[in-house]
Parts: structure tokens; sequence; C-alpha cells
């Protein structure tokens, strides 16, 4: 019977093949077979699981990642940002934090709005922020 795929024990795979373990090694840290170690450190084995390898930030290329996160980085590389608007990539695939946007009026009094900005995690693409709240300070 086959076994479920855990992804942090991918993960932890790839980060010590990148320290240059062994497989032995890797298969002894992860309380895995070096077959299971083997698939594990295998694109295309990973490819047939719907696992894929993505780039965060600063970290290196090769880091295996699920369905949502493939998903979202194939549409961001075609340039086409309309999966941000979906509640289940958040955390994800796209990162959600509040920013204040000050205006002063006329009458000297200033308005802050206080607004939703989504930023993808591939690209850095800011979706066009919404106004969450807004107040003013007289």
């Amino acid at each position: 019977m086959a076994q479920r795929l855990n992804l942090e024990l991918i993960r932890l795979a790839w980060s010590l093949r990148w320290k240059r373990h062994t497989h032995l090694e890797i298969g002894k840290a992860i309380k895995r077979s070096s077959r299971q170690v083997r698939n594990y450190l295998d694109e295309k084995w990973l490819a047939e699981k719907g696992i894929g390898y993505l780039k965060y930030g600063g970290e290196q290329i090769g880091v295996p990642s699920g369905f949502l996160e493939n998903q979202a980085w194939g549409q961001c590389q075609n340039a086409d940002h309309s999966w941000m608007d979906d509640a289940r990539f958040d955390g994800h695939a796209y990162i959600v934090k509040d920013v204040n946007v000050p205006t002063t009026s006329d009458w000297g009094s200033r308005l802050i709005n206080i607004r939703e900005v989504r930023t993808c995690r591939y690209c850095g693409y800011e979706a066009k922020p919404e106004k969450k709240r807004g107040f003013i300070i007289v």
C-alpha cells in the first residue's frame, strides 16, 4: 500500500541534498528507504505526483511545492494574476498586508485610508489595493 506524500519530508530531503548529504544519510534522517529517497529527489517522479519546483524570494530553485503554488506560479509566468482574487491562494502564493495611505484635505484635516495590498510571492506584482477602512484626523 502506497504512503501519502509528506511535503515536509520531501523539503527536508532536498535541504539535506543541498548540504551534500548522501542518499543513505538522507534516508536515516527522514526515516525512509533509499528507494523512497531516490523518488523524493527525482523531478519526474515528483511531477507525476503534482509537486514541482519553484523559487521563493531568496531561496534557491528546487523547493518542492504543492498544487496551489504550482498553479499560481504557472499563471504568474504568463503575466496572469487573476488568481490573486481567489482566497485559496492566500499565504500560499500571495501575501496580504495593510498599507496606510494618508491624504490632506483643503481644510487641514488628514484622511487616512487603510488599504489591503496583495503581493505575488513569485514576481512581486501588487494587486490594485482595495479600501479596507478609513478615518479622519482633524
